[in-house]
């Protein structure tokens, strides 16, 4: 990809939308269709569907077995709605966990290039690879009250905040026996990227959002991971104000002014 292209661009948002097994661009390719499992992986026809399938069934079968647990959820926070508290919640809009779930893979799609970009800087790629290999970059994200029944599920959301953490932080901050399955998976899904022969580092983006059908509120995660190769590395630029440069993405992109928030 031109690394001339905004990292906000129709262009580059296009481009960096790949097949999930030969790693060619929607530009290139001209349309790709999703995986009617797990409605994520992306992929330009039926053989490389099949051919990536080995790999893929593992992360297919865990992201629809954690959906199938946020139904689950859905159903006891809803079967509750008879008390006062719940019901609150219910009526208020409070988003349920499965539809959260829904609305971070849409988030992660739709921005997919400013993250890798907000990775490759907050966990400073560039100078200290190895240091991705042990960090995510944490997204804070919180739904923008103008627009949480926005028809445009990744609009729903806005950046509170992002910062690199450390496995010991996020085992510290949520629990060791709520996060460590997460990064189980964030180191085996490392393995599998490395094995690639242009692999330069692999970056875990991880969202992060309050369910508010709870009480307390219950933070639920999303993984990103993404492979850093030389021509990821083209596409993204070294920048001190990465942070401050998602949120104004996220703003712009979802018709929200910038900087206020508004």
């Amino acid at each position: 990809m031109d690394p001339s292209i905004p990292s906000d661009s129709h262009q580059a948002r296009h481009g960096i939308q790949e097949c999930n097994f030969c790693l060619k661009s929607r530009s290139e390719v001209g349309r790709l269709f999703a995986c009617s499992g797990c409605k994520l992986a992306l992929y330009c026809s039926p053989e490389c569907q099949k051919a990536g399938w080995s790999f893929h069934k593992h992360v297919c079968k865990s992201i629809k077995d954690e959906r199938s647990q946020l139904k689950e959820m859905d159903k006891l926070f809803l079967s509750a709605s008879d008390k006062p508290q719940a019901s609150a919640a219910v009526s208020s809009g409070a988003a349920l966990p499965s539809v959260i779930m829904d609305e971070f893979c849409a988030f992660a799609e739709k921005f997919k290039l400013p993250l890798m970009e907000a990775g490759y800087n907050g966990l400073n790629i560039a100078s200290d690879p190895s240091f991705s290999g042990r960090a995510v970059l944490f997204v804070l994200l919180e739904h923008a009250p103008d627009r949480a029944q926005s028809s445009r599920v990744w609009a729903r959301f806005k950046v509170v905040h992002a910062r690199p953490m450390t496995y010991d932080e996020l085992r510290a901050e949520y629990g060791r026996e709520n996060v460590q399955g997460l990064i189980d998976q964030f180191i085996w899904i490392r393995d599998l990227q490395s094995r690639v022969d242009d692999y330069v580092a692999s970056e875990t983006i991880l969202l992060s959002c309050y369910c508010n059908v709870t009480s307390p509120p219950m933070p639920l995660h999303y993984p990103v991971p993404i492979g850093v190769t030389p021509a990821y590395m083209r596409a993204v630029s070294v920048s001190n104000t990465w942070e401050q440069k998602l949120k104004d993405i996220v703003e712009k992109i979802s018709g929200r002014n910038t900087r206020d928030g508004r």
